[in-house]
């Protein structure tokens, strides 16, 4: 596929922090707005902005504005594949990070309808993988398979499901 040379930047934070002895990560639910990814599940993150120093510090801008990361209390601990989203014209920058701490989680209403936290083995499991019929918000006649998980009532798809597939991959890889 090409990537068109008008494609913007943005960065997403998959933060990860026990519970316990469980290590869990979190998930928003994106208000429904009519844009092009609304109501669906995402990892906390968008566009970069001309004040970003790099896409680090993007992901770790947006985790703040719409969930309530503190950025001086995670340690960033590198980035997955960047993944290209024609729908939206985004290339995706993910970025993993670790909190030795539970952050305190504070959805920002305009942006966020609501936040998950699932443990990380939860979302290793092959059971709650799946493939369904999903018909995206910006293109409401058009109906495609895709490959989802299916977590606590709710469904992740599309560049979320595909990151958190690499995750589990570098997972099995330093287990």
């Amino acid at each position: 596929m090409d990537i068109p040379p008008d494609v913007r930047s943005s960065g997403v934070l998959l933060l990860l922090y026990p519970k316990g002895d469980v290590l869990y990560t979190i998930l928003m639910q994106r208000v429904e707005d009519g844009k092009t990814h609304s109501g669906q599940m995402s990892l906390p993150g968008g566009k970069t902005e001309p004040e970003d120093a790099d896409i680090i510090d993007t992901a770790l801008r947006e985790a703040w504005e719409e969930v309530g990361v503190v950025r001086d209390e995670v340690t960033v601990l590198g980035k997955l594949s960047p993944l290209f989203i024609p729908v939206s014209n985004f290339m995706v920058n993910p970025v993993v990070a670790y909190s030795e701490t539970i952050p305190v989680f504070r959805a920002d209403a305009g942006e966020v309808a609501g936040i998950l936290e699932v443990p990380i083995e939860e979302l290793f499991r092959d059971s709650i993988k799946s493939n369904i019929q999903v018909r995206p918000s910006s293109s409401p006649n058009l109906t495609m398979d895709a490959p989802a998980y299916l977590v606590y009532g709710k469904v992740i798809w599309g560049a979320t499901a595909m990151i958190l597939s690499e995750l589990e991959v570098i997972w099995n890889q330093i287990q």
